[in-house]
């Protein structure tokens, strides 16, 4: 019986040993395995990439709309799919684009427009039109 006594013995106590080893080894990986998990609040991966994605469509929209409209807020996320025509401050936004300028927001024949003055087809209109320039250029000597 001392025997069994002193063997139980001996086992609580290896397993004690073991117990305080296991223990003060997961105490010390609890004690800096903070190092290895990411900081809380940052954000994963994944949502990385839709913040990603949304900055760039938001981008994508902004480089469409006027140079004054870049930055203005919108109403909501519900206006997104429908088409809405701003008038910042008294400003009259149109989706046309002029032939002439290249711009967006007016046409070609309108005030606003830096070249209404400038029409692309004119030398040629006046070329045809104008009598004097079919002689000179069949004969360059009779016009001075």
């Amino acid at each position: 019986e001392k025997k069994q006594a002193d063997r139980r013995k001996l086992r609580a106590q290896e397993q004690e040993e073991q117990l305080k080893a296991s223990t003060s080894l997961s105490a010390k990986q609890l004690s800096v395995s903070f190092l290895y998990q990411p900081p809380p609040g940052l954000p994963t991966p994944a949502q990385m990439k839709l913040e990603e994605k949304k900055k760039q469509e938001k981008a994508q929209e902004d480089a469409l709309k006027p140079s004054y409209m870049k930055n203005a807020p919108s109403e909501g996320s519900y206006t997104k799919g429908l088409y809405i025509i701003p008038k910042p401050l008294g400003h009259v936004y149109k989706n046309v684009r002029c032939v002439r300028c290249r711009h967006w927001g007016h046409q070609s024949g309108e005030r606003i427009c830096p070249l209404i003055n400038a029409n692309p087809n004119d030398y040629f209109r006046q070329l045809i039109e104008d009598p004097v320039s079919s002689f000179s250029s069949h004969n360059p000597d009779l016009i001075d």
